[in-house]
């Protein structure tokens, strides 16, 4: 067999083995993510697969480094993820189209019961190369508090298709990190600081920071909670197109800081 025979083998086999594998939350599972017991076949995703999470809930801890391709969290019914420490990065390069990170990503028809949560208390959610969707196209609800960080280059999106609603909560410690951060439907996409901080930064490719920082829908609005906000613009130029509002509740609304 010649020199070139060899080296196409080679490629061959390098190729079909990072090809992208759907991978699969045994419904009514709970436990670690990396835990192979929790997934169908014991096969727990990698840095080229798709991670779909339906009917249970999964733990994110200290120490455990995590790498998927795309996650999708409560496609079809509940599933709620809890991080209190570790990372997890999802690498697809999917930027402004499909979201590789989903919260209730739902049906793409309908709401067919998908609610999910994702709680970071600690650690680090990093999603370098595409947008991060809240509220896809069910019920979707992420808190950032404590240590835990969400950093992405891409949008931020609340309430992404027809059937999604959206509420990202940053409470008091947690930090956001990203260009722009947009509501994108009236009445379902909420957004709350409440002693949260949420710090701009570079684009990876469509939307730079000076454009928008926090944008949406119109009649959309940020509520700033008693325990107020911290908004650093990283020396960027940053326009913020929406009403900041204290709570319904009659709660005294907290202070802005900015820093630069």
């Amino acid at each position: 067999m010649n020199k070139i025979a060899l080296l196409f083998l080679a490629w061959t086999a390098t190729s079909f083995s990072v090809l992208a594998e759907t991978r699969t939350w045994l419904s009514g599972a709970t436990g670690d993510f990396n835990a192979p017991e929790n997934w169908k076949n014991n096969e727990v995703p990698g840095t080229n697969d798709i991670a779909n999470m339906s009917g249970g809930s999964a733990t994110i801890s200290e120490g455990m480094n995590i790498s998927v391709n795309y996650l999708n969290i409560a496609r079809t019914n509940t599933f709620d993820v809890v991080q209190t420490g570790g990372s997890l990065t999802v690498l697809s390069t999917s930027g402004s189209s499909d979201p590789g990170f989903k919260v209730a990503r739902g049906e793409d028809k309908a709401n067919t019961g998908a609610i999910g949560s994702y709680t970071l208390s600690g650690g680090t959610v990093f999603v370098p190369d595409s947008r991060v969707s809240i509220g896809n196209n069910g019920v979707g609800t992420m808190t950032i508090s404590g240590t835990g960080k969400l950093v992405t280059r891409y949008r931020v999106v609340l309430s992404r298709l027809e059937h999604g609603v959206g509420t990202l909560i940053v409470a008091n410690g947690g930090t956001i990190i990203a260009p722009v951060i947009e509501l994108l439907r009236l009445n379902v996409a909420n957004l709350t600081f409440d002693g949260g901080t949420y710090c701009a930064t570079n684009t990876s490719g469509y939307s730079t920071p000076n454009d928008m920082f926090l944008a949406g829908a119109s009649g959309t609005y940020v509520t700033i909670g008693d325990g107020g906000a911290v908004f650093d613009t990283a020396g960027y130029d940053c326009t913020i197109s929406l009403p900041l509002v204290a709570p319904a509740d009659g709660v005294q609304g907290g202070g802005i800081t900015r820093r630069d």
